[in-house]
C-alpha cells in the first residue's frame, strides 16, 4: 500500500481559517459496499483537521438507476450545495460527474475534487479550472491473469457486465487495454431474465472457458422494474456456471467469484481528501494534476473453487492478501 502511505504521509493541515466547508457527494446509497471503506478513507484524513466541516450527500443511483431519478437527484444534489455553500465538493463515481459537477464546470466556486471514476476526464469536460481528482482504473488484466495462473487451460472468456454508467467506463477500458486471455464477446444484459439468458447460452459453449464480470449491480427484474439484489445476481450465476468467474471488485468474491485483483476503496477517500485539503490550502483544482489509483490486492475464494474442483496452486493461494473460505 506504498501509494496510500504516501498519501497520508503528505496530507496538509488547513491553515488560516476559521472555518472550511467540504460536500461529500457519492453516487450510490449509504449501504452500499464501497460506502465503508471510501468514507474511512475521507475520515482517516479530514477527522484531525481543525476548521474543516464536512457533510454527506447520497445519490442512491444504483438502486434508482432511470435518468428521470439521476436527474432529479443530480438536482437535489445542487439545491444542497446553494444551502451548504462548501469550498470543496468531493463527487464520487461516474452519476455524480455526469449529473452534479458538470453543471459547475469554470465556476469560481465551489472548487471539486473527483474519485471513483471509471469513464474517461473528457467524458465530463475534465480537466476544468475548478476540478481535479483520482481516477478508478480497475484490473481486468491482472484479473484474467490470475484465472490463467490458476488455470492455464483458460484462454477465452466472455466479459459480462450490468447497463451502467460504471460499466460503459470499464467496458472502455478493457477495451482500449491489451489483455492476457481473449475476450469473445461483452454482454450488457438490463434485466435478470436477459442475464439469466445469457450466462445459459454461454454455460455449455465449448469456445467459453470462464467469465469476467465486473458488475451486475443494476440488473433489474424486468425493464422499469426494481433492481434486483446484486448478491443474488452473482450467487445465482455462479451455481448455474460450472466455469469459473473472475471479478473485479471485492464484492465479486464475496458473492461468489473464483478470484478478483481488486481496487482498493480506501485509497479514493484517503487521495480525495488529501486533493481537497490541498484546495483549502490555497491551491486551484485546476493546478493540481489528475491522478490514478496505485493501489489494489489480490482476493480468491476456496469455497468456490472446491465447489468447481478448481486445485488452486500453492503459491497462489499463499500471495492472496484474502481468503474466503
Amino acid at each position: 500500500m506504498v501509494f496510500l502511505t504516501a498519501w497520508l504521509a503528505a496530507t496538509p493541515t488547513v491553515a488560516h481559517c476559521k472555518e472550511k466547508r467540504i460536500l461529500v457527494v457519492h453516487s450510490y446509497h449509504r449501504e452500499h459496499v464501497s460506502m465503508p471503506k471510501r468514507n474511512n478513507g475521507l475520515h482517516l484524513v479530514l477527522d484531525d483537521v481543525s476548521g474543516v466541516i464536512t457533510q454527506f450527500f447520497y445519490m442512491d443511483t444504483k438502486r434508482k438507476s432511470s435518468l428521470a431519478w439521476k436527474t432529479e437527484i443530480g438536482m437535489a444534489a445542487q439545491r444542497r450545495i446553494k444551502a451548504f455553500k462548501p469550498d470543496v465538493v468531493i463527487a464520487f463515481d461516474d452519476n455524480a460527474q455526469e449529473f452534479v459537477t458538470r453543471k459547475y464546470l469554470g465556476a469560481a466556486t465551489p472548487q471539486f475534487v473527483f474519485a471513483g471514476v471509471n469513464g474517461e476526464p473528457e467524458d465530463y469536460g475534465f480537466p476544468a479550472d475548478n476540478v481535479t481528482g483520482i481516477l478508478e482504473r480497475v484490473y481486468p488484466d491482472q484479473s484474467l491473469a490470475m484465472l490463467a495462473m490458476i488455470n492455464p487451460k483458460i484462454k477465452r472468456v466472455v466479459c459480462i457486465s450490468d447497463d451502467s454508467a460504471t460499466s460503459d467506463g470499464v467496458i472502455a477500458y478493457i477495451k482500449a487495454n491489451e489483455m492476457p486471455l481473449e475476450i469473445l464477446a461483452y454482454e450488457r444484459p438490463a434485466t435478470f431474465s436477459d442475464w439469466k439468458r445469457i450466462i445459459r447460452a454461454y454455460k455449455n459453449d465449448p469456445a467459453v472457458d470462464a467469465f469476467l464480470i465486473p458488475l451486475y449491480q443494476t440488473v433489474k427484474s424486468a425493464a422499469g422494474g426494481d433492481r434486483v439484489k446484486p448478491s443474488t445476481v452473482m450467487q445465482w450465476t455462479v451455481k448455474t456456471l460450472t466455469k469459473p468467474v473472475a471479478g473485479l471488485w471485492p464484492f465479486a468474491t464475496q458473492d461468489g467469484a473464483l478470484c478478483a485483483v481488486t481496487v482498493d476503496l480506501t485509497e479514493h477517500g484517503v487521495a480525495a481528501a488529501h486533493l481537497a485539503l490541498q484546495i483549502l490550502d490555497g491551491k486551484k483544482a485546476g493546478e493540481i494534476p489528475i491522478v490514478k489509483n496505485q493501489d489494489g490486492y489480490v482476493i480468491l475464494n476456496i469455497k468456490t473453487a472446491k465447489r468447481l474442483g478448481v486445485q488452486v496452486p500453492y503459491e497462489i493461494v499463499q500471495a492472496a492478501d484474502r481468503l474466503i473460505e
